[in-house]
């Protein structure tokens, strides 16, 4: 029992071992996009490729000069469709509007109406009258099970910006069946749509661009056709928000960026109320924040894109702690940037210039980037979770192979003497027979294992392997 108790000790400070995750270096899946350049490098804020999941399968989104091309992937290639026409503003969402079991395209001011899984047919949107303003959000505000739709209405009038959002109702026949506005003397920016407090409902928030006091505005759905508004001072945000559960107490937190869009800042949300921003990192200017489980472990991670130089633009993530802090700003992968031509709904289009999705079914989330000034469309594939231990092992090309294995592996590169431990999930170390540089765990169950080496400089390291 001694034993075992000492060896279920080492487990768990193997366990505390220092882990860091790991992207391979980016990888081009769509070059030669066409877009136009301007002077000094400068692109147009509106191209973009989207991932969207169309009919269930992958697809890329490519908007170059409002002109969308639709690419699917498969086989690990991505596959050209061709040319599906012309949309104006924005991609807004992929989802089945009208109930045919097609996907279909929401855009700015039309829609994409899914024909067959390759051809789609314009049709204005709503199907029976004109929004007032452009379509920016697509979510079931009054939990019918029908997808409403959220619109922003800018106009410009005695010198000065007024806006107004509306949330439309739709019908079963996308007609619409009521609305409720919300206005604004000030611009508004940034408006995103959660369940924030997690009651089925959906509430939205966005910025309210005021001089010298600006603020961030949630509106808490009650279910009942109306809303609780809170208002939130905010240092002067450039629009982007985020949400989800940083502190694992049930309901979802808000993350925005702070003044001209540097650093990341949290809101607690504390049983429905917020708490003022708190610094999470400091940063340059961001123009994409993401929030995903990245390395497995039930908490969720930042992923963002800033303008960390002049030249470029560079993905980043912080991991979880579980508890509302992170870790350490980690490098995932960097693309060529000079700058944009910017619009009144410039945050809309670059919250997709990073995107989030495990597109090689590996059980790792990877990060999509647009590298418009490269013509191209990347991914930065996620690796996952690597030991310090094991980097330093593959740094030093120590390979245990084939991994998995039905129980005979391998160990190549390694010094002799040395010794080596093999130890379960229990912390239980097991008796192994090797030979040199040979393993045989036959005898053992099936399961995840880690193996201790020890090498002859007593520098000991922990590969984890598999027995099939």
């Amino acid at each position: 029992m001694k034993q075992l108790l000492l060896n279920t000790a080492f487990f768990f400070l193997f366990l505390q071992t220092n882990y860091s995750q790991e992207f391979a270096n980016k990888r081009v899946l769509i070059n030669d996009l066409g877009a136009s350049i301007g002077n000094n490098d400068i692109q147009n804020v509106e191209d973009v490729v989207y991932a969207k999941v169309l009919n269930g399968q992958l697809h890329f989104l490519a908007h170059i000069d409002e002109v969308l091309t639709l690419y699917k992937f498969e086989n690990d290639q991505v596959i050209e469709i061709g040319n599906i026409g012309e949309l104006s503003g924005f991609v807004v969402d992929a989802f089945d509007h009208d109930g045919d079991n097609l996907s279909d395209i929401l855009g700015h001011f039309q829609i994409k109406l899914g024909v067959s899984e390759t051809e789609f047919a314009d049709q204005s949107n709503p199907a029976t009258a004109p929004l007032e303003g452009r379509i920016y959000r697509a979510a079931d505000y009054n939990n019918d099970g029908i997808v409403d739709i959220l619109s922003r209405d800018l106009t410009f009038s005695g010198g000065a910006f007024t806006e107004t959002i509306h949330v439309y109702y739709l019908n079963d026949d996308q007609s619409i069946q009521s609305n409720d506005s919300f206005f604004s003397s000030s611009e508004l920016k940034g408006a995103q749509a959660f369940d924030l407090n997690q009651d089925g409902l959906t509430d939205f928030a966005y910025i309210q661009d005021i001089f010298g006091g600006n603020r961030l505005i949630i509106q808490m759905n009650n279910g009942n056709g109306s809303y609780t508004e809170q208002d939130i001072s905010v240092s002067n945000p450039e629009s982007l928000i985020s949400a989800n559960d940083v502190d694992n107490d049930g309901d979802l937190d808000i993350i925005i960026t702070g003044f001209n869009g540097n650093d990341l800042n949290v809101l607690v949300n504390e049983s429905g109320s917020f708490s003022n921003a708190q610094k999470i990192v400091d940063t340059g200017r961001i123009f994409s924040i993401k929030t995903a489980d990245m390395n497995n472990d039930l908490n969720p991670d930042l992923i963002y894109l800033e303008n960390e130089s002049f030249d470029s633009l560079k993905a980043s993530i912080l991991i979880s702690n579980g508890d509302g802090t992170f870790g350490a700003p980690k490098t995932v992968g960097k693309v060529q940037f000079e700058g944009v031509s910017f619009t009144n709904s410039f945050e809309q289009a670059a919250e997709d210039w990073l995107t989030i999705y495990d597109y090689n079914e590996d059980g790792n989330l990877d990060v999509f980037v647009n590298a418009i000034l490269e013509q191209s469309f990347v991914v930065f594939e996620n690796r996952g979770v690597i030991s310090s231990a094991k980097q330093e092992l593959l740094d030093k090309k120590i390979e245990v192979y084939p991994n998995p294995s039905s129980g005979q592996f391998v160990i190549n590169n390694i010094e002799l003497p040395s010794a080596v431990t093999l130890i379960d999930m229990n912390g239980y170390v097991h008796p192994i027979r090797s030979d040199n540089n040979r393993l045989d765990i036959s005898n053992l169950n099936a399961g995840l294992y880690f193996l201790r080496i020890k090498s002859k400089d007593n520098e000991i390291h922990n590969i984890k392997i598999v027995k099939k």
